[in-house]
C-alpha cells in the first residue's frame, strides 16, 4: 500500500477518526440545516487538507501557516458541535465524545505549530 508522509502524523490520523465520527452527524442533517451541514463539512475537510498540505511545505513558516489553519478549522468544528448540541441534534454524550476526539487532533497540531516555530 502506498503511504504519504502526512499519514504518519498523529494529528492527521486523529483527524481521520474525528472525521468519521462527525460525518455520522453531518449525514443526519436535513436540508433545513444545509448551511450548518456545509460549514461543518468544509471545516472537517479543511483540517485534513491543511495538515496534508502543510506537511508537504519546505519551509517552517509555510508549514506553520497550514497547521495553524488546520487548528483554526478544528476550533470551528468545536463551535459547530456546541451549536448542534444546543439545537438538540447532538446529545451530551455525543458532544463529549466528539470534543474528546477533537482535542486529540488539536493537541498534536499545537505541537507541530510549536515545533515549526523554531528556537526563540
Amino acid at each position: 500500500m502506498v503511504t504519504f508522509d502526512h499519514e504518519q502524523l498523529g494529528a492527521y490520523q486523529n483527524a481521520k477518526v474525528f472525521s468519521e465520527s462527525i460525518f455520522v452527524y453531518v449525514n443526519r442533517l436535513d436540508s433545513q440545516k444545509r448551511n450548518t451541514r456545509d460549514q461543518l463539512s468544509r471545516a472537517v475537510e479543511s483540517i485534513l487538507y491543511n495538515i496534508a498540505e502543510g506537511n508537504g511545505k519546505s519551509t517552517a513558516t509555510e508549514r506553520r501557516r497550514f497547521f495553524r489553519t488546520a487548528k483554526a478549522s478544528a476550533l470551528e468544528c468545536a463551535a459547530i458541535i456546541d451549536v448542534l448540541h444546543i439545537q438538540g441534534i447532538v446529545s451530551e454524550s455525543g458532544r463529549e465524545q466528539l470534543r474528546k476526539e477533537l482535542a486529540d487532533v488539536i493537541r498534536p497540531l499545537s505541537g507541530l505549530i510549536k515545533h515549526t516555530a523554531g528556537p526563540r
